[in-house]
């Protein structure tokens, strides 16, 4: 026994001697280059060594050796945890908060999963470390690439984030390799002080009932987090970041948005029967004839004079700031931030919120076969021509499976679209050409024929890079992308008003609407800049505002000017239609009467008439019969979908 707690203290010692070496690597990173903060310092001095102490003497004073195994996993679970999402990672969780210790008990119990099959400390502590230390650093990149880290629905559109992934130069920072150095001595050291004990105790892994303890309890964990009310009573809700609750509780408490569960209290004869009490309130203006309508997504376009006036060389927005005659501009509130478009997109064609279960519709809604009655479903009935442009890849969140299911007769993507160029060295269309492509198809179309032509943009998609500059920012020195940003949203703003210009003197009338999809993510210190603090010391409703993005309705005919108003991509195609005169369906005229009492419902926020704003997570409180409509609509399979959601046999063009 004496011999054991010699053993013991020696290898503690070597532990401890392996704990104040990479303490000092932390420590000269704050000295020289001030990559880490005095609080991850001694944070991780404190915990580290109060881990590492618990360990030392289980294994110096535990007789029976039962506790010698778990241990060494826990141990190794708080290094991993450290190393990964502190370092490598940058996730700043405060030590006393509960996300913190949830995180380190669900790196625990994988390396418990492991450790239950083959019974192996070792293989237990370096299969979770791969594991772990992978999505760590793709998690970074993806914090680098759009400003928030690993979501559930990024399982769904991987094919996508292959194809643009290419076009981004990835940062490996100094804590980066800091972390991963760290990581892997201690890891090593753990191994090593595991061997040279585990052969004279009696380990855990000898029982098969600890064994299956081992493989229960962190299933047992992982269930009860997505499934349990306790997190969601306590306000712990998917945060679309791991920022707030570390990267595994956060994908976690995002798995019930890809199941698809019910709303609480749902019946679809409840809501077939509330939709169909707006079937007679359906009515137009009275028109001659239908307008065209082009409605343009513009990638990452963002007015960031909502948040304060940017100082600059130019005007960024010259055209669009100024834009007043016949044209109805505001600013919508965005469910995404830095990715996922296909999230706005759905939106605005269904006008269903994401709100409900934060999830890729595209990818994880629509399949092959269905049908989903939509705004181009909708048009095609009224006798619309329904066209889906996109000049990038037609594969990118299945736009090719998903636009005809949602009503689009014909598609044209990169492959289609021969006047295409690039003003970002051949990596995506310029607004300019796929501008002159829609001017072509109008031409192009049938006299008489009525068009409704919905256009992705690309031009302003991340990465902010090689790109030369036009516009200077003049606020703080060191914000390149933001300048090679603000460069491509100034040639946007150019190119619209040349496109607006062109159908000024179109021989028919045309209603556009172009909108963000979202804001671009840049430099963290730009949230600094903005708004004078940091994102994690941001409030929720200084958050709201990173999802506020702007949009423009114009006619070449005479409509009421407006301005200042605010919506959400939901409400966005109820002004289209308001303006084209075309009646609505009984779930628009829900929507309508929705849009008095709540003019903003988005995954970053609530919005109510008075302007009060309320967290996503009071939902069911606030809109529990909308919440009821949003799965009927998708989820529900139902004859009564093309009366209520659609025209049905209406056609003409308001004749």
């Amino acid at each position: 026994m004496q011999k054991i707690k010699e053993k013991g203290c020696r290898e503690a010692a070597e532990f401890a001697a392996a704990l104040g070496i990479s303490f000092l690597a932390l420590g000269l990173l704050r000295m020289l280059w001030r990559d880490v903060g005095l609080k991850l310092l001694l944070e991780y001095g404190a915990v580290s060594a109060g881990f590492a102490g618990v360990a030392a003497l289980v294994l110096i004073w535990n007789k029976g050796g039962r506790t010698v195994d778990l241990s060494f996993l826990f141990t190794g679970a708080w290094f991993l945890f450290f190393t990964g999402e502190r370092l490598i990672s940058g996730t700043e969780i405060e030590w006393y908060l509960v996300p913190y210790w949830v995180n380190i008990l669900l790196v625990a119990g994988i390396c418990l999963l492991i450790y239950s099959i083959c019974g192996s400390v070792r293989t237990a502590l370096w299969g979770t470390d791969a594991l772990f230390v992978f999505f760590m650093i793709s998690n970074a990149f993806l914090k680098q690439a759009r400003g928030h880290g690993l979501d559930v629905i990024d399982v769904y559109s991987v094919g996508t984030a292959m194809k643009v992934a290419g076009n981004y130069r990835f940062r490996i920072t100094r804590v980066m390799m800091v972390g991963i150095g760290i990581n892997l001595m201690m890891i090593r050291l753990l191994c090593r002080w595991h061997r040279k004990v585990a052969a004279e105790r009696k380990c855990l892994g000898k029982g098969w009932i600890c064994r299956l303890s081992c493989f229960v309890f962190p299933l047992f964990l992982m269930w009860s987090i997505p499934f349990s009310s306790f997190w969601s009573s306590r306000n712990y809700v998917a945060s679309y970041s791991s920022d707030r609750n570390g990267m595994l509780f956060n994908l976690l408490l995002e798995v019930p948005d890809v199941i698809f569960m019910p709303p609480k209290g749902y019946s679809p004869e409840a809501a077939e029967a509330l939709l169909s009490g707006y079937e007679k309130e359906a009515a137009g203006k009275e028109v001659t004839e239908y307008p065209n309508i082009i409605v343009i997504m513009n990638e990452s376009l963002a007015d960031f004079s909502v948040f304060r006036e940017l100082e600059t060389d130019v005007p960024v927005l010259p055209f669009l700031s100024t834009l007043e005659e016949n044209t109805v501009k505001g600013y919508s509130v965005s469910s995404i931030y830095g990715g996922n478009t296909a999230t706005s997109e759905y939106e605005f064609l269904t006008g269903d919120s994401n709100i409900l279960y934060h999830t890729m519709p595209y990818s994880t809604m629509i399949q092959r076969e269905e049908k989903v009655m939509g705004l181009p479903a909708q048009l095609r009935s009224a006798g619309y021509r329904t066209i889906a442009v996109h000049p990038y890849s037609n594969s990118a969140y299945r736009r090719s499976i998903v636009y005809p299911s949602l009503g689009f007769e014909e598609m044209y993507f990169q492959e289609d679209l021969k006047g295409l160029c690039s003003v970002r060295n051949g990596l995506y269309a310029s607004d300019e050409s796929n501008y002159g492509e829609i001017l072509r198809l109008l031409k192009e179309k049938g006299p008489g024929e009525r068009v409704f032509l919905f256009d992705v943009t690309m031009q302003n998609h991340a990465p902010y890079q090689d790109i030369e500059k036009t516009v200077r920012f003049l606020g703080a020195d060191g914000y390149d992308e933001v300048e090679q940003y603000l460069t491509l949203a100034n040639e946007s703003d150019l190119a619209f008003s040349e496109f607006l210009q062109e159908l000024e003197q179109y021989g028919e009338s045309v209603i556009v609407l172009m909108f963000g999809d979202h804001q671009p993510s840049f430099e963290t210190e730009f949230d600094r800049y903005l708004f004078g603090k940091t994102k994690e010391e941001m409030t929720s409703e200084e958050r709201m505002q990173r999802y506020v993005v702007p949009f423009y309705l114009w006619a070449n005919f005479d409509i009421e000017e407006k301005d200042g108003i605010w919506t959400s991509m939901n409400y966005l195609s109820l002004f289209v239609l308001e303006e084209a005169g075309i009646p609505l369906t009984a779930y628009q005229c829900y929507l309508k009467e929705l849009q008095g009492e709540y003019p903003v419902i988005s995954c970053s926020g609530i919005i109510d008439s008075q302007g009060n704003r309320y967290p996503q997570n009071e939902k069911e409180s606030l809109i529990p019969e909308y919440l009821q409509l949003i799965y009927y609509h998708m989820c529900e399979e139902s004859g009564s979908g093309q009366r209520l959601f659609g025209l049905g046999e209406t056609t003409g063009n308001g004749e």
